[in-house]
């Protein structure tokens, strides 16, 4: 988890345990079921009847970040309601300047799984739309919300897409955080040719994310490893969908990022 993540002025992007969803918690890796156990928090849902409170909440626990210059890494396990270990993670996460308006973040996981691991989200559980799972950025309060990707805009276009880089512009009201208007660029070529369409919420409470398990379960075998990698641009003001655009292509490029500041 990571909060709070500021633009270079100190405009806060991130919101951690915020009124409406208790266990959203900044920028996270989480999935709201793993054989039957919740790594998400709050209710879960079941077709039919909508989010129940269950006993079924399993934990994330490893041992402190091991610090870079530029970032950490971290050992994780993700243990099932029963205190097995259903995961384990590998999560990198590093930062560099990219110019005097922008900086970059990046989150790298890979999930493991040493038994068949079924990951499964609401969407797979048969509610439409609402697939999430996997990277999440959950938004402190926001206002005149500008969400976009290449060929698509605003949250009814944007919920759902397949695209390599999403944006999110807008003024951020951080409560007792510093507020101001900025931009975030997110790009996953993975995800993207792995086909998982972007989470986005915008009139409910804003936030994005990834979504590993849309509409149908992701299988992993004993052994088998799941690796995803989000470039993220975090900007200063109000970036226009041309320049969002152009830090989007650039953040899908392996090789393009990042460049500057390494």
């Amino acid at each position: 988890m990571l909060h709070p993540v500021r633009t270079l002025t100190g405009v806060v992007l991130t919101a951690r345990h915020p009124a409406d969803h208790d266990w959203h918690l900044g920028i996270s890796v989480a999935i709201p079921d793993v054989n039957g156990t919740s790594f998400w928090g709050g209710g879960t849902y079941v077709h039919g009847q909508g989010y129940v409170l269950l006993d079924n909440h399993g934990q994330i626990v490893g041992g402190g970040p091991v610090m870079r210059d530029d970032g950490f890494t971290q050992t994780l396990e993700w243990l099932g309601h029963d205190g097995s270990v259903v995961l384990r993670e590998q999560r990198s996460v590093r930062w560099a300047p990219l110019d005097e308006r922008a900086w970059a973040l990046t989150v790298d996981f890979t999930l493991t799984a040493d038994a068949t691991a079924t990951l499964n989200s609401p969407g797979s559980g048969g509610r439409v739309g609402g697939g999430y799972g996997g990277f999440a950025w959950r938004f402190p309060e926001c206002h005149d919300v500008q969400v976009c990707t290449a060929d698509a805009r605003g949250e009814d276009e944007v919920h759902g897409r397949v695209a390599p880089w999403l944006a999110w512009s807008a003024n951020f009201a951080a409560g007792p955080g510093r507020s101001g208007p900025a931009t975030v660029v997110v790009a996953c070529a993975q995800a993207a040719a792995a086909g998982e369409p972007w989470f986005v919420r915008v009139r409910d409470y804003p936030g994005i994310g990834s979504a590993l398990a849309w509409d149908q379960p992701v299988v992993l075998q004993p052994g088998d490893a799941l690796s995803r990698s989000f470039s993220i641009a975090i900007a200063d003001g109000r970036l226009s969908e041309t320049e969002a655009a152009a830090l989007g292509e650039e953040l899908r490029a392996p090789v393009a990022y990042p460049l500057r500041g390494t």
